[in-house]
């Protein structure tokens, strides 16, 4: 018998307690069985996260490298972090394992902050180099905002709309 899994909406892991309840699926024989211990033995552990998951991942491409470069420190990376990752799924001090990953998630909203910002200045550049014929770029000498003015329009007073200083800029 193939179990499904559900993911908890809140938490966002996997509750297969519930799922089997709420479907009414008889678990017959070795299933049961086995089922049943794994719950009895997971009960009260924290189980996985998003931290868990990530350093899954970090440890399955490093497994890749070492196996691909036959670098010995990646595949012990990889095995340090299969250790930690275990560790943190058996763990029963579910606070300090939840303050781990507030961190982690601090972390990572960061560090995917940091990447939105380099695509925003490549869409920006890539604006510009498609507006490159139209349009002059520049920066207000007050307070650096960036202006674009049409081409060939001769001397222009501009006026930035941040700041609203009025200077000249020839088009």
């Amino acid at each position: 018998m193939i179990l499904l899994r559900k993911v908890h909406p809140i938490r966002r892991k996997v509750c297969y307690t519930e799922f089997i309840r709420k479907n009414k699926i008889a678990l017959t024989g070795n299933e049961g069985i086995a089922l049943n211990w794994l719950q009895r033995f997971m009960m009260g552990r924290y189980g996985v996260d998003q931290m868990t998951v990530a350093l899954l991942v970090c440890m399955m491409v490093l497994t890749l490298l070492s196996s691909l470069f036959l670098f010995m420190p990646f595949y012990l990376l990889a095995f340090a972090l299969m250790i930690w990752s275990l560790f943190r799924i058996l763990s029963r001090n579910r606070a300090a394992r939840a303050r781990e990953n507030e961190k982690f998630l601090v972390f990572w909203n960061q560090l995917k902050g940091v990447g939105n910002r380099i695509k925003q200045w490549f869409r920006n550049m890539q604006r510009r180099f498609r507006d490159r014929k139209t349009y002059l770029y520049f920066k207000c000498p007050n307070c650096k905002k960036e202006l674009r003015v049409p081409r060939g329009k001769g001397n222009l007073e501009v006026t930035c709309p941040l700041c609203r200083s009025k200077f000249m800029k020839k088009s």
